[in-house]
């Protein structure tokens, strides 16, 4: 399946956005300088059920999707930096591999959490951290040397950190 389908006629570009099961169109829109963030933005301001939406690689930086009905879409390796996902429902959405930096979770499926250094996004099987973004297991499993290669001052922010970010995990995903 694509993400959508691309349609250039005079000066305006029409965006489609497809389901990621049967390839429909859910939702498309067309106007001058058009792009897949507008094109979701504006569906999300008309309340459009985006659930299923293929999404996958999508440049959605900075978009406001609060509230957007995003159930079971596909976002792997979208680029959601800076996203406001605040009450958005990701409920069944595949976010393997998007980048979540600084993005605003909903709270359930993203867990965001402010720190003075690094901001933190969580989800059931990543973690990311500043723009450090691996799984559970391998955050875990990283030694002191890999922690430290990581950041100046990273192991002792880590050494401080750790055991408050995987009980979030606890609380939130299950251990």
């Amino acid at each position: 399946m694509t993400t959508g389908s691309i349609i250039i006629t005079e000066h305006k570009m029409k965006i489609e956005i497809k389901n990621r099961y049967t390839g429909d169109v859910i939702f498309h829109n067309e106007s001058e300088n058009n792009c897949i963030k507008l094109t979701i933005e504006k569906a999300v301001n008309l309340k459009a059920d985006l659930s299923g939406a293929n999404l996958s690689s999508a440049d959605l930086s900075g978009a406001n999707l609060s509230y957007a009905n995003l159930s079971y879409a596909d976002l792997s390796s979208a680029n959601l930096s800076r996203a406001d996902l605040s009450y958005a429902d990701l409920s069944g959405a595949n976010l393997i591999y998007a980048d979540l930096s600084g993005a605003i979770g909903n709270g359930k499926k993203i867990i965001t959490i402010q720190n003075k250094k690094y901001h933190i996004n969580i989800t059931k099987y990543i973690i990311q951290i500043g723009c450090k973004n691996y799984s559970h297991e391998e955050w875990i499993n990283f030694d002191d040397e890999k922690i430290t290669q990581m950041d100046n001052g990273a192991l002792e922010w880590w050494k401080l950190h750790k055991d408050f970010i995987f009980k979030a995990i606890e609380l939130n995903f299950g251990a």
